[in-house]
């Protein structure tokens, strides 16, 4: 007997470079749109416990689409892997506890497989020092490599640039040498 359930995300969106999300079961479909992405209910046929997920990007380009078993009667929380994304995290607080003033990180997406090669440059200062980035990964994981360089200004003024980094996670930490 087919239940309604609700699906949401499960992280805030408004950073993320989505167009719309189009969650389907059976012949039941709904649509989670901008600006905020609010939580639908969809009619689910636990016969069939596969939910298809379908993401338009804000930038366009080809949509993603991946499946996903849900238990039976249960709501489901979709996270940014189910949409293609990959949420990168860069902790910067070590170079404010370090002394720092102000930096800023020049980050680059490699993909390996469907992904889109993208760059962001993040800025750090007083308060903030943590950033997060979305990038289209076309995939549940990074599936590619994160190339990443960045510069610090001290509270003195001095400059210290850091060499070029890659890394194959996107949970970035920077600080300075010796921490």
């Amino acid at each position: 007997v087919p239940t309604e359930i609700t699906v949401s995300l499960n992280f805030a969106a408004t950073e993320a470079p989505l167009g719309l999300v189009r969650v389907m079961q059976g012949q039941s479909q709904a649509l989670l749109a901008p600006p905020g992405f609010e939580a639908v209910d969809l009619l689910f046929d636990p016969s069939d416990n596969a939910i298809r997920v379908e993401t338009h990007y804000s930038t366009g380009g080809v949509a993603y689409e991946h499946s996903l078993l849900a238990p039976a009667v249960e709501d489901v929380a979709l996270g940014p892997e189910a949409l293609g994304l990959v949420k990168v995290t860069v902790e910067a607080s070590a170079l404010a506890q370090a002394g720092a003033k102000k930096a800023r990180v020049v980050l680059r997406y490699h993909p390996t497989g469907q992904g889109v090669a993208d760059e962001t440059t993040l800025y750090f200062r007083q308060a903030d020092w943590q950033a997060t980035w979305f990038l289209f990964s076309r995939s549940p994981a990074l599936s590619g490599t994160l190339e990443y360089e960045w510069q610090v200004t001290t509270v003195s003024g001095d400059l210290i640039k850091h060499e070029r980094k890659s890394a194959s996670s996107p949970q970035i930490s920077l600080s300075l040498p010796g921490e």
